[in-house]
């Protein structure tokens, strides 16, 4: 059953509820039930401040950036993040402690 280990990537999940799913696309698709569990770590305060094309946090901070589909288009853990180089769109800055849409020209 090799098929079943291709695209394996890393799962990343924050503080609180966390839910996935897992599909298998070869040779047909199956999806499994949704697989739950809550994470205990202590939520970080992380202030967001938007300048320009980069957004600053007071403090490192582990995040994710999303497209409209759920892509992940960055990521990283430092104090900011330049998103200038991303397309026009809506987007999805996500850490551990909240998540803020934005909509970059």
């Amino acid at each position: 059953n090799n098929h079943l280990y291709n695209g394996v990537s890393r799962l990343n999940y924050h503080t609180g509820i966390n839910k996935f799913r897992i599909r298998i696309t070869a040779p047909d698709t199956v999806v499994s039930n949704e697989i739950m569990f809550t994470t205990k770590s202590k939520k970080e305060k992380c202030t967001i401040i938007k300048i320009d094309n980069t957004f600053h946090f007071e403090t490192k901070t582990k995040y994710e950036i999303w497209d409209s589909k759920g892509a992940v288009m960055l990521n990283g853990d430092d104090f900011s993040v330049d998103v200038s180089k991303l397309n026009g769109g809506i987007y999805y800055l996500n850490t551990n402690s909240k998540m803020e849409k934005f909509i970059k020209k």
